[in-house]
């Protein structure tokens, strides 16, 4: 268990030595091995916190020793932190499959969204990897329409409106940070699928919208693709009337006064 949990580690410091900007100028065949490599080793890793999630959920019913389920921990926040440097390299999204990367993004939601059932240091491992993602990251997925820049928001939102006394503030600061990241690459078809989403990760319209004010570097610009997603057809279909029109209202109201 050792073993794996000091791989697990390496992996993460071992690739950035290869995975550089350069190194898909390597001759010969080294550079499809490389990225063979990088899919099966993001894929293994998305694995082990998948499995440590759906344990805490009851979904699978693996029957682990208590120093089993011990040692799943410990590589699951191993994991986590790995895996977001892996998810660094931006100049490699375009070579392999965009739904490697979603799934990995998503693994690491989930630990947002279960915080009160898995290990805390799984969720601070996760929340931290996420926090420090480059915003080519995030851009790029929103260009591809992706639906996890939607899930991301949703899960930020969720999790910040709640209290959470007993969990460290920067646990707070790295969830708020990767929020901010998320809303500045935000379209509007990001924004729609979001309020969509409320209905499984729940957050009040009042508390976004203070949210979007008091950041305080949230652009005009951003406020109308906001605006034009709540005022769809598709996301009205979700929202209460009354939401719908306080927010409008708020949101004109601050734009005159800017």
């Amino acid at each position: 268990d050792k073993v794996v949990g000091n791989a697990i580690r390496t992996i993460a410091h071992v690739s950035y030595f290869i995975y550089t900007p350069e190194f898909q100028s390597n001759e010969g065949g080294s550079v499809s091995d490389d990225l063979k490599l990088y899919c099966n080793l993001l894929s293994h890793l998305t694995g082990k916190i998948r499995d440590v999630l759906c344990d805490a959920t009851g979904e699978t019913s693996r029957e682990l020793t208590w120093k089993q389920r011990n040692s799943a921990k410990k590589h699951a926040w191993g994991s986590a932190t790995t895996i977001g440097t892996l998810l660094g390299y931006s100049h490699l999204l375009s070579h392999f499959d965009d739904s490697l990367v979603e799934s990995a993004l998503l693994q690491l939601f989930r630990c947002i969204q279960l915080h009160a059932f898995i290990n805390e240091k799984i969720f601070a491992y996760a929340a931290n990897a996420l926090s420090a993602l480059p915003a080519s990251l995030w851009q790029y997925l929103s260009m591809k329409k992706s639906n996890v820049v939607a899930c991301g928001l949703t899960t930020s939102f969720n999790f910040l409106e709640l209290p959470q006394k007993k969990l460290s503030s920067s646990y707070q600061a790295n969830v708020q940070k990767q929020a901010k990241a998320l809303v500045a690459v935000a379209n509007k078809l990001d924004f729609c699928r979001m309020f969509l989403l409320r209905e499984s990760l729940p957050f009040s319209i009042d508390f976004f919208y203070q949210w979007l004010i008091c950041s305080g570097d949230v652009p005009a610009s951003k406020l109308e693709q906001v605006v034009d997603a709540v005022t769809s057809q598709e996301v009205q279909q979700v929202i209460d009337v009354t939401d719908i029109q306080i927010f409008l209202s708020r949101t004109a109201q601050h734009t005159h006064l800017v």
